[in-house]
């Protein structure tokens, strides 16, 4: 479940000058930061400081969802690490997190065990977390979602798969299919009658064109297939 951060505390911590602000769910699952230039880290970015802080301690490898961004993999190459992507159920994801050092795991299931993870780091290496985050670089990302009906996924992902084109693909969960600048991921959903697409570019304007041309073909595939 998404949840967002208060105006007010990002307000606060400017004001306050707050090395950081915090946001836990009643869970204790999942973890915002603020930073003290009033930046919101979650998702993704929340995802890349994480990924961060594991090269920088133990070098890798890292484990992340086949959603997670390109950053990750320049992290990687600046710190000899290694990269692991998973699918993004939990259950794939907890699996390749086996054999890992335990620290990964509380980084990413633990938000109170991360929130103490990434202050303690922060605190050792006298680094403020805007400055952590200064060293990921910068990406850009779009979701979106387009309608599928159930008996029609199996048919769009395998149209894109089979599609003639000289772009390098993925098949790890749906398919992520790499352009020049970019990247997108078209992810049947297993709860709705929807594709979810993820896209990253070199730009915000070069992921929403991207999500946006993904979104398109996908309709028309759609509309075109019998039954519709």
């Amino acid at each position: 479940v998404k949840f967002n951060v208060p105006t007010s505390l990002t307000y606060q911590v400017l004001k306050e000058q707050a090395f950081a602000g915090v946001v836990l769910d009643h869970n204790g699952e999942q973890l915002i930061l603020v930073d003290e230039y009033g930046q919101v880290i979650q998702d993704g970015l929340l995802t890349s400081l994480i990924a961060l802080i594991i090269f920088k301690t133990y070098k890798g490898p890292v484990v992340v969802p086949v959603t997670a961004s390109q950053a990750i993999d320049n992290l990687a190459q600046r710190y000899q690490g290694q990269v692991v992507r998973t699918k993004t159920t939990v259950q794939d994801f907890i699996a390749k997190l086996s054999g890992q050092n335990k620290v990964q795991f509380r980084l990413n299931f633990d938000a109170l065990g991360a929130l103490i993870h990434i202050l303690e780091f922060s605190a050792l290496n006298n680094l403020s977390l805007g400055a952590l985050v200064d060293e990921i670089p910068a990406f850009f990302t779009r979701q979106k979602d387009v309608f599928v009906p159930w008996e029609m996924k199996g048919q769009v992902i395998r149209h894109l798969i089979e599609e003639p084109t000289k772009k390098d693909m993925e098949l790890l969960d749906g398919v992520k299919i790499f352009h020049p600048q970019g990247w997108a991921l078209i992810l049947p959903d297993a709860q709705e009658p929807v594709c979810r697409i993820f896209s990253e570019g070199a730009s915000m304007e070069i992921a929403q064109s991207l999500a946006d041309f993904y979104f398109e073909k996908i309709s028309r595939l759609v509309q075109k297939m019998p039954g519709v």
